[in-house]
């Protein structure tokens, strides 16, 4: 066990901060860890094949793998799962901020797996990273889309604790990442715990984010009180404990 009393495996703690080059070993073969522009080709042809399977021609999945590719530049974090052994990409998935009235949300996208690694816990593992990313900056509404047929995601997503549906402001605040008109979808829904979430890091990690945060407030003037708030009740719930 660490110093905080996690059980690590492989050499690495399972708590691990996911940072640009940082990675999380996980006893399945595979590795998680934020994706570097180096990776954004692979990401792109891996969400050209989940997600764009019915174009057949080069020319055609080059262009939509380059407009995958791209997309990535604009995203707040993209988390990755690789094979250890070859660095085969195996899934992706997005987060990106956006704000609404009391402050910023996570938004979850483009969540896929290859074919050759469904049911092996990936998805959840690649959520799960994604939550802690979120709340480690703050956010602590995570929102996402689902399509009301794919049984298999709600699931996924109900087992982490999500819930369908979400406050009209929150919906409002999400609804330009919502799919096409014609496609039924559910907006699905989780508070974060930040305090859980600084607590699995280390000291020195915890310190440099609340100090980051306090220089950094909402811009909102009404919010501003509240989280200069909760960045001291946080300090001193860290120190007791």
């Amino acid at each position: 066990r660490c110093r905080r009393g996690f059980r690590c495996r492989m050499n690495a703690c399972m708590k691990l901060m996911l940072l640009p080059g940082s990675t999380l070993v996980l006893a399945t073969g595979l590795r998680y860890r934020v994706a570097l522009p180096a990776d954004y080709a692979a990401v792109g042809m891996l969400r050209t094949e989940i997600f764009s399977p019915h174009l057949t021609t080069v020319g055609s999945r080059y262009l939509q793998s380059r407009m995958y590719s791209e997309a990535l530049q604009s995203k707040t974090a993209v988390i990755i799962a690789e094979e250890i052994a070859g660095g085969k990409l195996m899934g992706t998935a997005d987060l990106v901020s956006t704000h609404f009235e009391d402050g910023a949300v996570g938004y979850v996208t483009n969540v896929c797996v290859h074919s050759q690694a469904r049911r092996r816990g990936i998805g959840a593992q690649l959520v799960a990273e994604l939550e802690e990313l979120a709340a480690v900056r703050g956010l602590t509404t995570l929102a996402l889309h689902v399509d009301h047929t794919n049984q298999g995601a709600i699931a996924l997503y109900l087992a982490r604790d999500f819930v369908v549906g979400g406050e009209e402001r929150l919906r409002a605040a999400v609804a330009e990442f919502e799919g096409a008109a014609s496609v039924k979808q559910h907006l699905m829904t989780k508070q974060l715990d930040v305090l859980s979430a600084l607590q699995q890091r280390e000291p020195e990690e915890a310190d440099i984010w609340l100090d980051n945060r306090s220089r950094q407030p909402l811009q909102r003037s009404s919010f501003k009180e509240d989280e200069a708030k909760l960045i001291r009740d946080l300090r001193s719930r860290l120190d007791q404990g």
